[in-house]
């Protein structure tokens, strides 16, 4: 239930940023827009993977069972465990897009304009690490009989679940690598994040004569939007380090095996709700939204119905 609460609010999280994009976007940033309709889509298939697979996580000694609840235990575990990978793998994509997006402003500053052309180009740079993970976390599968063993030897109740997956050994090269992409990786990308921020401070200091104050407003408005989205990846991390409380037998209980999940899936309902908030366009497309449909419901019920005729009672 958890899963598809979590699931149907950033589908909507998302959905409406979406239209607020095509609503509300000025003509001097529709390339740039391009990134949040980018985003919008790296989000989106998160949360479609996490409503497939809908994963439970248990770990037993070093090894990682994954129990799939999804639509997806119904076709095959293969399945199950290729939209887990490809799930962890977007949220490496997404904080590199952040990154790009970063860069895109400081570009935008400096320059002027930035083309659709070397935003895609830039985008595509973003696909070699999640693939590097995707296949680094395949290789680490384990036999699905032998993680089954596994799970039986400590839970001897859960022999009748459909689908099993999992890591067999959590120390292995390939799964240290993939886990260290995850709980690591986002601290290098993170400073030159906060670079990137620097740096567009300081120009906007600079440039505070020959930029308008609308423009210089709304310069600072996605900065902010970025910092804060920077900041998301703790989701992520938080879930792996949950996982890792299991495995290092520091606590077991059943409400660690779905919170790494769901906290994964946060990062995919704030994020819009940021872009949202943040920049003034986005929020009173929002608004106005909600404005007409409450008009157009007030409208509704103040038509008047016809009145049946009034008839003299008799007592």
């Amino acid at each position: 239930v958890l899963h598809c609460i979590i699931s149907c609010a950033s589908i909507t999280s998302n959905s409406l940023l979406l239209y607020c994009i095509f609503d509300r976007t000025p003509p001097s940033f529709r390339s740039y827009s391009f990134l949040l309709k980018f985003q919008v889509l790296s989000d989106l298939l998160i949360v479609v993977s996490s409503l497939l697979t809908m994963q439970r996580i248990i770990p037993c000694d070093w090894t990682l069972v994954y129990i799939s609840y999804g639509p997806c235990s119904f076709i095959s575990a293969d399945l199950c465990y290729y939209l887990y990978a490809i799930f962890l793998a977007l949220h490496i994509d997404s904080f590199l897009t952040v990154l790009v997006a970063m860069g895109a402003r400081y570009w935008i500053l400096r320059f002027g304009f930035i083309s659709k052309q070397r935003i895609m180009a830039a985008l595509c740079m973003t696909f070699p690490p999640a693939i590097l993970f995707v296949i680094l976390f395949v290789i680490s599968r384990g036999s699905d009989k032998e993680v089954r063993k596994v799970l039986v030897l400590f839970y001897s109740d859960a022999v009748n679940e459909r689908v099993v997956t999992g890591n067999l050994d959590t120390r292995s090269p390939t799964m240290l690598i993939a886990t260290a992409m995850i709980c690591c990786g986002y601290v290098p990308l993170f400073v030159v994040i906060w670079i990137y921020r620097s740096m567009i401070l300081r120009g906007l200091r600079r440039k505070i004569g020959a930029l308008s104050i609308q423009t210089r407003a709304l310069h600072r408005q996605f900065v902010s939007v970025l910092t804060l989205q920077a900041i998301l990846p703790i989701f992520p991390v938080l879930g792996v380090t949950v996982s890792l409380i299991g495995v290092f037998g520091l606590a077991r209980d059943p409400v660690l095996e779905i919170t790494p999940f769901l906290l994964s899936e946060f990062a995919a309902f704030f994020s819009p709700l940021i872009v949202i908030m943040q920049i003034r366009y986005y929020s009173e497309s929002l608004r106005s939204l909600f404005y007409r449909g409450r008009t157009h419901v007030t409208s509704i019920v103040s038509i008047k119905l016809p009145q049946p005729p009034r008839s003299f009672v008799h007592f």
